[in-house]
């Protein structure tokens, strides 16, 4: 039996620590239009991506704390913006870049 408990817990574990990671995603643009291929990371961690063609991003699997979230695109003011993120959650940030 207690074979059989370990295993289920075992196999329960990686679900568990999964849901425990938080994720940031919303959508780049300015007062007209999205903009595709911004660059959207994470000051001081290896974590970046592009935005897709209508300006989406997502930053998954992350660890709750405090970040400083920088977006920058050729031709517009760099975007600094201090986040907190909790266990779990999903922060959604659209944000609105400037010439």
């Amino acid at each position: 039996m207690k074979k059989y408990t370990f295993l289920l817990f075992s196999w329960m574990l990686p679900v568990y620590v999964w849901t425990q990671t938080a994720s940031i995603s919303g959508t780049v643009s300015t007062e007209e239009s999205v903009l595709p291929f911004a660059n959207v990371m994470l000051e001081d961690q290896d974590i970046g991506v592009n935005t897709d063609e209508v300006g989406k991003y997502q930053l998954k699997n992350l660890e709750a704390g405090d970040y400083t979230l920088l977006v920058s695109y050729v031709g517009y003011i760099s975007l600094k913006k201090k986040i907190h993120l909790g266990v779990g959650e999903q922060l959604v940030l659209d944000l609105e870049m400037t010439s």
